[in-house]
């Protein structure tokens, strides 16, 4: 799971010029910020209701 979301990470901030990528979309410093933070936030949002359908799981399980 972590491999991928680094793969995923990386894939996204080269499209979107981050960090000297390929470039194909040129943003401004500010906008790069803005996209990492939503980008984040999305993943966190993600782990945490996965990691709550697990403890659901579990608790049914028991």
């Amino acid at each position: 799971m972590t491999i991928a979301g680094v793969a995923l990470l990386g894939l996204v901030f080269n499209l979107l010029n981050f960090e000297n990528g390929l470039g194909y979309i040129s943003l401004s410093a500010y906008w790069q910020s803005v996209i990492r933070g939503a980008f984040l936030l999305l993943v966190i949002v993600l782990q945490a209701r996965v990691l709550r359908r697990k403890q659901v799981a579990v608790k049914v399980a028991h």
